[in-house]
């Protein structure tokens, strides 16, 4: 997992989920924003087959800073 604008991070609480073939799951991703930092990021997810590593899948989405909630 990636997060590419400056002061951003992207992290997981648990790095291995489990998904039946052919089906989507949820994985829900924790972006962090220091202050000053760009107001929005690419954060890229990449999914890998624990039964076959040579298949992934790869998904980008963009953050903004108004789709985030401070702490």
């Amino acid at each position: 997992m990636s997060a590419k604008g400056k002061g951003w991070t992207a992290q997981l609480d648990n790095a291995l989920t489990t998904a039946t073939a052919g089906r989507t799951v949820t994985v829900p991703v924790y972006v962090l924003r220091t202050p000053g930092s760009a107001r929005n990021t690419s954060v890229t997810l990449t999914a890998k087959s624990e039964s076959d590593p040579t298949v992934t899948r790869s998904l980008t989405c963009t953050v903004d800073v108004g789709d985030t909630i401070p702490r």
